[in-house]
């Protein structure tokens, strides 16, 4: 009431604000939130003066209106800010009808934060090139002679990330439409608008490290015009490699104007007569079969069918820039997806593009018809939202993806653990060794005495003396292994702990401890534990612990002698000849899947805590 009294106002107008008191009296009263609901935040910084330094650390001021922003977003700022300083909020008064929701277990989930580094250009001129302009060739020269044009460029994953998008069988490829797009951008830039023919050869692999050099031939032009195009790769780190060829073919010059527009591309769409097909679960179902397609090559939308012919609707995200190509390949990817709609067990793959005609550049939204030509081929045309014509092509044939291993390409992903022969050094072993059983203290008087002063490669060989039997079985007590495992980390830390033996190198001797080969076996079980324990202590202190297993003591002194002189931290020892460990690229081996026996028995090996639990029931 006190309010809305005239005399009020009027006292308030003739006599002291006493807007510090106030302020002063509500801090006394422990209130910590301050919200100003007039039209600038003139209050608020007043309210701060008022409070001082001290308490101001303790308290929210905020304002409700801003000169200049956004009533609805200032005063929603303002609210949070003081929910999240403690202040209660009428939920049901701001939101009438919303309902509580979790968020997610930690910040950023399903957000990917990476710093990307991007195909740059290059200042090709300063080579004597002309830039490309494209995002897959970044450079091109003319050939001596007048024989014909070079396009040259690289793809990676970094650089160029949607191409991890496109894996068949396991194995990240450079799309075939990919080529096919190339082919038609080296084409236009003189002048061929038509690839009359393009068969592909060999599979593109893009490796999970490294980039992969890309060369683009075109011929010389022959009497009709026509000139021919291949398309090749070497990696990069490969610079004595052979150069793969994976596509070759016929650029053509241009020809007649294109025919009108099916009615079915010009009229009513979807067709008439046409039935929709279910394609919401197709690239859930495409992963099981072998096409593990990305969101960048998610690009069907809708599909329908009439008669043999498949209608589609092709678009791609918005994230894609795809300004600099002519047609993105995951644009032409996509749009022969209606091909693999039908639930098959084969994977199939482009094989060769017949009569390619790009009548429109960069169109992202396509209208596809596919009309099949015998089961392995088809044709295609593609129009934007409008019905005009974007792409077409006479015939476009699909074969089985067989073995997608690129022989020009090294997997980097896929290594194994393989023994390679090593060269020991020449000459018996000079300067003082020791030989040391289970006791370590040998070793320590050895190297006690002055004339060991200025020992800086001391070789010892440490092993459990008997407690290591030559050939143990399964039956025998494993105390053994416990034993030989105590002994030997007990002769380590000693060894180690002694300040005197700083630049001593320990050789860890052992017989019969590693399996070189799947045929050899190992005989000595305590020794193999003990094996893991070395390679541990090896990780604490680096360059001071080498391991070495041999099958017979000929040769010992000259192998023990290489040990203490080489940065290799573990050798083997097999008929006079060191061997040590490497990794080499392992063949891709690809099964078939095979359903799993009820009645059988699953070996589960690595993560058996919960989870493992957890699949081991299912």
């Amino acid at each position: 009431e006190q309010l809305t009294d005239p005399d009020y106002w009027v006292q308030h107008l003739r006599h002291t604000v006493r807007f510090n008191d106030a302020v002063q009296y509500l801090h006394n009263q422990n209130v910590t939130t301050y919200v100003e609901l007039g039209p600038d935040p003139t209050l608020t910084a007043m309210t701060r003066a008022c409070l001082g330094e001290e308490a101001q650390g303790a308290v929210t001021t905020v304002a409700a209106l801003r000169k200049g922003r956004s009533e609805v977003r200032t005063l929603a700022v303002a609210l949070g800010e003081a929910a999240v300083r403690g202040a209660t909020l009428d939920a049901e008064g701001l939101f009438p009808g919303a309902r509580r929701v979790l968020l997610p277990t930690y910040a950023f989930q399903g957000t990917r934060y990476w710093l990307n580094s991007p195909a740059t250009a290059e200042d090709v001129a300063s080579l004597g090139l002309t830039p490309a302009e494209h995002p897959l060739l970044g450079a091109v020269t003319s050939l001596a002679g007048g024989e014909g044009l070079l396009f040259t460029g690289r793809v990676a994953r970094g650089t160029h990330p949607w191409v991890a998008d496109h894996a068949v069988a396991g194995t990240v490829l450079l799309p075939g439409t990919a080529l096919v797009e190339m082919a038609l951008a080296a084409g236009e830039r003189f002048g061929h608008d038509r690839l009359q023919e393009l068969v592909l050869e060999a599979p593109l692999v893009v490796p999970e490290e490294g980039r992969v050099h890309l060369q683009v031939s075109l011929g010389p032009a022959e009497e009709s015009g026509a000139r021919s195009v291949t398309v090749h790769s070497r990696p990069e780190r490969a610079t004595d490699a052979e150069w793969t060829r994976h596509a070759s073919g016929v650029l053509a010059e241009a020809g007649p104007a294109p025919a009108p527009a099916p009615e079915s591309d010009a009229g009513v769409w979807p067709p008439e007569g046409a039935t929709e097909l279910a394609v919401s679960d197709l690239y859930v179902r495409l992963a099981e079969r072998g096409y593990a397609y990305g969101p960048t090559f998610q690009g069907l939308r809708r599909a329908w069918r009439r008669g043999t012919e498949t209608y589609a609707e092709i678009a791609m995200p918005e994230s894609i820039d795809d300004a600099a190509f002519v047609l993105h390949p995951a644009v032409l990817d996509a749009a022969l997806h209606g091909l693999l709609i039908e639930d098959s067990d084969e994977v199939n793959v482009p094989f060769s593009f017949n009569g390619v005609t790009l009548h429109t550049a960069g169109a992202t939204v396509l209208r596809v018809r596919l009309v099949p030509n015998g089961t392995s081929a088809a044709s295609l045309t593609a129009t934007d939202a409008d019905g005009r014509r974007v792409l077409t092509v006479d015939e476009i044939t699909l074969r089985p993806a067989g073995d997608l291993q690129d022989p020009g390409v090294t997997q980097d992903g896929l290594y194994r653990l393989a023994w390679k022969p090593f060269a020991a050094t020449t000459g018996a072993a000079t300067g003082p060794w020791a030989v040391l059983g289970s006791d370590p203290h040998g070793l320590a008087a050895a190297v006690s005495g002055d004339a060991y002063a200025g020992v800086t490669a001391f070789r010892a060989a440490i092993a459990s003396g008997a407690r290591l039997p030559a050939v143990i079985g399964l039956s025998q007590d494993f105390t053994e292994v416990h034993g030989a495992v105590q002994d030997t980390l007990a002769t380590l830390q000693e060894l180690l702990a002694d300040t005197t033996l700083d630049s001593t190198r320990i050789t860890v001797l052992t017989r019969g401890a590693t399996a070189l080969t799947t045929d050899e076996d190992i005989h000595d079980l305590p020794a193999a534990a003990l094996t893991g324990l070395v390679r541990t202590a090896q990780n604490e202190y680096p360059g001071r612990i080498t391991l070495l297993d041999i099958d017979t003591t000929e040769h010992l002194a000259t192998a023990a002698h290489t040990a203490a002189h080489t940065p290799d931290t573990q050798l083997a020892l097999r008929h006079g000849q060191l061997h040590t460990p490497r990794l080499e690229n392992a063949s891709v081996v690809r099964a078939s899947a095979v359903p799993l026996d009820p009645e059988g028995t699953v070996l589960i090996t690595g993560g058996t805590g919960g989870l493992g639990h957890i699949l081991a029931r299912h």
